[in-house]
Order: C-alpha cells, then structure tokens, then sequence
C-alpha cells in the first residue's frame, strides 16, 4: 500500500495533468517533444546534443529550448539526481576538485543539459585554473539559465518559470542572488519566499514561482512502479 505522502502525491500530479495539459507557462511540450524525437528534423534531439557539446555557435534560442525541455523525453532524465551525483558533490564539497571534475565530465556525458552539475563543474575548473574548460561551460550553463527565464516571468502560478529539475529552481535564485526564507508547494508549483532585507530597491522580489509539474510527474510514475 502506499504511505500517504505518496496517495497524496498521485493525486496531486493527476490533477495537475488534467489542468495544464502539456502547455505551461511560455513552454508548449507537445510541440517540444515532436521536434526532439522526429528524426527527420534539424532539432531532432541527439543532433541538438552532439552540437551542443561541440559547442557549435549557432544553435538558436529555440535550439536551447528544446536541449532543456526536451531532456524530459530522453532515457537520462533523471530529475532527482542519478547515483553518482551524490559522488560528485561529496568529492565538490571536500574541496577535492579535480577528482569531482572527473565524476561530474561522466555525468554530463549522459546528461549535459544538468545544470546543477554544469554549476559546479565551472566553480571546479576556475578553481583548478583551467581558462579554457570554464569559458566552455559557463557559456552553456548561461544559455541554459537563460532558457529557464524565457519560460515565464515567475510572478504567479499561471507564469511560473518552468524546471525540469526541483534543483534548477536555486540556480536562478543563486543568479538573482536572494536568500530563501520558505519554500511552499501548491499543487505542481513550488512557491519560494526570500528575505527582502538584504535586497536593494528599486527591485524587490518578495516570491517567485516554480513550475515543477515534469519532476512531480516522473516521481509519481517511479512510486507507481514500485
């Protein structure tokens, strides 16, 4: 039987499917997920990736779109981390950097859309001094960061910028840099409050919304495996 936090979360992402459809916020998915897996077109997601880790210049606005979003129909997505993750932050943590470098190239290899790894893997190599390697990741950290705040305006429920990873919320409260007092879930969205004292006018963010319907989803399908 299913302990109640889990009855509770089923019900939760049912409804939240039945409301949102496949449109949320600024990101239409079904028009995501038939450009990244029709293979005849030039987004097709495995031809976006191997550009995107040759770093090719011209991939568009719209290329990036579909690398992160598109990432939720691929075999690696695994939103709550994968099994050497928590290797790579303990090596990060232990300021052991090199070797976290080394953890953190194989994560990328399978999922270079992470951005939580791509973060800290920049912090590794400026550590280690490695110019070259920081100037490649930072720029697709920034492109990927940047697709987070095309998707909404985080100012409500109905325009909540929209993540495919509960951790990517910090990324852009790291960028905005703010300090979180109290995170509330409300249906699929993750409603973050921070501290306004140590916030110069004129702008002043009290909240932030979060969309997290794609992260709840493939949690309640795990249970539903179990």
């Amino acid at each position: 039987m299913l302990k109640n936090k889990q009855f509770i979360l089923l019900i939760t992402v049912f409804l939240v499917e039945c409301t949102y459809g496949q449109v949320v916020s600024n990101i239409d998915f079904d028009a995501i997920k038939y450009a990244a897996l029709d293979k005849s077109s030039s987004q097709y997601y495995p031809k976006l990736l191997k550009r995107f880790q040759s770093d090719d210049s011209t991939l568009t606005e719209s290329d990036y779109t579909i690398l992160y979003y598109g990432g939720i129909f691929q075999d690696a997505y695994h939103p709550y981390g994968v099994e050497n993750e928590d290797e790579f932050l303990k090596k990060y943590n232990q300021e052991k950097y090199r070797k976290a470098i080394r953890i953190g190239e194989n994560i990328l290899s399978e999922n270079p859309v992470n951005l939580n790894v791509l973060f800290k893997i920049c912090v590794c190599y400026y550590l280690v001094d490695n110019k070259t390697r920081i100037k490649k990741y930072v720029k697709r950290y920034n492109n990927l960061l940047d697709v987070i705040y095309r998707s909404g305006d985080g100012t409500s429920i109905e325009t909540a910028y929209v993540v495919i990873y509960v951790s990517d919320e910090y990324r852009v409260v790291d960028d905005l840099n703010l300090d979180v007092k109290k995170q509330v879930l409300s249906g699929s969205t993750d409603i973050l409050y921070f501290d306004t004292k140590k916030q110069s006018p004129p702008k002043i963010i009290k909240q932030l919304y979060f969309n997290v319907s794609k992260p709840l989803i493939y949690l309640s399908k795990s249970f539903q495996e179990e």
